[in-house]
């Protein structure tokens, strides 16, 4: 069984429980007693897109993935008979788009009346049917603008994932001969949109992405810009920090730009927030949210205009059976979560998040989450 935990805040303590088996007592991080600053909240935008538009725009990938489901990973050079080989939409972007799509339109709690939508902006081949069998159909069917950049000379991307039932880890190797998205690529369907959410994916193309985010908040000045530092080895990540309203950082980026190394759930979750005062704050703006996905360790959180009062969810005690995109599922409900409910507390805010990203471990596949209702109360 692989846990994915409870929940600790430094303000208010929440007296509703997750129901069964999605349970997680709210206690604080470094001590019960509230503070002056316990009820900062963060600052969301109320701009909700047309019927035809999008709210919240994510830019980045949309995989074709092959699961391969193994009792045990393989050693080097052997031979190994998979249980079953799955075929599924992937990418992180795109596994955002699916959480947040069923959040979108029926997250416990929607605000009534509720119009938002969300569209995703990815780099499309034109060699394989699938695109369209997997891809496009899965975004028709939850609502999600599909906006692609078609490049029909090149194969469509393709993730292989070696999934161990014994240790529940996926191994991923992927195959992407598309170019990155650029401005002449993504702007446009920004500015067609007027979006109150645009979401990057940390990708390689760091100078283009550094224009895209600094266009879009000169055009949308209350456009909430929210950027994930996942992947470690791509140089230029850290010149985008200061141009970020929200940062989703995982837990292998946090280790590879200095964080300390301790065992234990409570030595990474003390890291990971030491990490972010020394490292994060003298990078990123005053008014940033950040957010640590530690996997089984759960997330952590700080506002930066208040690096005194950390915020750790450790996860939901359920049994994992899939993994695949818990950390893009966390994501989603953070996204959810902060445009839906403009002013809520960060508390509340990673709650919702790692309630999201449990659901997701406890079941297959991304399709008909249900969702804990009281994780949203």
């Amino acid at each position: 069984m692989q846990l994915l935990g409870q929940c600790k805040y430094p303000i208010h303590a929440i007296h509703e429980t997750l129901n069964t088996p999605f349970e997680a007592p709210v206690t604080p991080f470094h001590t019960p007693s509230r503070h002056p600053k316990a009820n900062m909240s963060i600052q969301g935008s109320t701009h909700l897109a047309t019927s035809d538009g999008c709210s919240i725009l994510l830019v980045g990938g949309a995989y074709l993935d092959v699961i391969l489901h193994v009792s045990a990973y393989p050693a080097e050079d052997s031979k190994l008979r998979a249980d079953a080989v799955e075929h599924r939409s992937g990418g992180n972007s795109f596994n955002s788009a699916l959480v947040l799509s069923q959040l979108l339109q029926g997250g416990p709690h929607r605000p009534t009346g509720s119009k938002q939508r969300c569209g995703i902006i990815t780099a499309v081949g034109g060699q394989s049917p699938q695109v369209d069998t997997t891809l496009v159909a899965a975004a028709n069917a939850h609502s999600i603008a599909w906006i692609p950049i078609t490049h029909s000379s090149l194969a469509h991307p393709t993730a292989w994932i070696v999934s161990s039932r014994s240790t529940t880890s996926r191994t991923i190797i992927n195959h992407n001969v598309l170019p990155q998205l650029t401005p002449a690529d993504v702007l446009p369907h920004v500015r067609h949109h007027s979006p109150s959410w645009v979401h990057f994916e940390g990708r390689t193309n760091t100078d283009d992405i550094a224009v895209m985010m600094r266009e879009i908040k000169a055009q949308l000045p209350s456009c909430t810009l929210s950027l994930e530092l996942e992947r470690p080895n791509r140089e230029g990540l850290d010149g985008l920090i200061p141009l970020a309203d929200v940062l989703f950082v995982s837990k292998e980026f946090s280790a590879a730009f200095g964080r300390e190394q301790r065992v234990g759930e409570q030595g990474l979750v003390e890291t990971s927030i030491a990490w972010v005062r020394k490292w994060m704050l003298p990078r990123c703006k005053s008014t940033a949210t950040i957010l640590l996905a530690l996997g089984s360790q759960g997330a952590a959180a700080m506002l930066a205009a208040d690096p005194a009062n950390p915020y750790h969810a450790p996860a939901l005690a359920v049994t994992a059976v899939d993994t695949i995109g818990a950390g893009d599922s966390f994501n989603a409900g953070a996204m959810y979560a902060m445009s839906s409910f403009p002013g809520i507390a960060l508390d509340r805010v990673l709650a919702i998040a790692v309630a999201v990203a449990g659901t997701k471990v406890a079941q297959d596949g991304f399709e008909g989450l249900q969702f804990p209702d009281s994780a949203f109360a």
